[in-house]
């Protein structure tokens, strides 16, 4: 009896509510699945994706100011992925699109937070190994000092705005992310279609180095730091660069 209320009291304390912002991307879905295998009930923040059974879905839209104060009154913790993608040509709007809706999303989340005085029990935030610039000859940490160029200013400018959502939650964590491999989408496809046409050669000298992390390993960190009640930065990424 008493191992049947002690695994009773468990499983209701693992049963909390994560919301995910940018939870219908490619990263944000197998996060999902990894969350409810392990028991949390999982909400998404998203401008077009419909519900499901098993996800909750609440419609938010950064660039007008505009949420659904609801999803906040329902989360116990906040996953903020979501921002335009950094693949694409980096034309003067594009740069734009990838910093605003970065800045917009967060400054969103911390002015709604701040003006309903919730509390979450962990706030974990993307960010990019870009922070570091381009220092090919420097062993980096997470205490290294921000770089130069643009995904360096882009996630500078970031990460300060995540900040303010310290004040909202027991637990800020920051994931700064790697190259993430996965044969469903993203950078992996790309670099093996050359290869398959016997097209594949080194860019530029083939001495630039490469932080990756599998898309499998990079959802295990966010479900670890969030379990654990982690705070910190923390550099998402496999041990060994290429």
């Amino acid at each position: 009896m008493c191992y049947v209320l002690a695994n009773l009291v468990c499983f209701v304390q693992i049963m909390t509510n994560v919301l995910i912002t940018g939870g219908s991307g490619l990263i944000g879905r197998l996060l999902t699945t990894m969350l409810q295998e392990q028991g949390y009930r999982v909400g998404w923040f998203s401008r077009q994706a419909a519900a499901t059974d098993s996800v909750r879905v609440f419609h938010w839209q950064p660039a007008a100011g505009q949420l659904d104060d609801a999803a906040l009154e329902w989360a116990d913790s906040l996953i903020h992925l979501a921002g335009e993608t950094v693949a694409q040509r980096w034309t003067k709007s594009a740069r734009q699109r990838i910093l605003h809706s970065r800045l917009q999303s967060t400054r969103l989340l911390a002015d709604r937070l701040a003006a309903r005085g919730k509390r979450l029990q962990s706030v974990i935030c993307a960010s990019a190994i870009g922070y570091y610039g381009h220092q090919p000859q420097e062993m980096l940490t997470e205490e290294s000092p921000p770089g130069q160029g643009f995904l360096a200013e882009v996630t500078t400018a970031w990460e300060a705005a995540t900040n303010r959502l310290a004040s909202a939650a027991d637990h800020l964590a920051k994931v700064r992310i790697g190259v993430v491999l996965t044969t469903a989408g993203g950078a992996l496809p790309r670099m093996i279609a050359p290869v398959k046409w016997g097209l594949g050669a080194p860019l530029g000298t083939g001495r630039q180095w490469m932080s990756w992390i599998t898309i499998d390993d990079l959802c295990r960190l966010f479900v670890f730091i969030l379990q654990k009640g982690l705070t910190g930065v923390y550099n998402g990424v496999a041990p060994t660069a290429v």
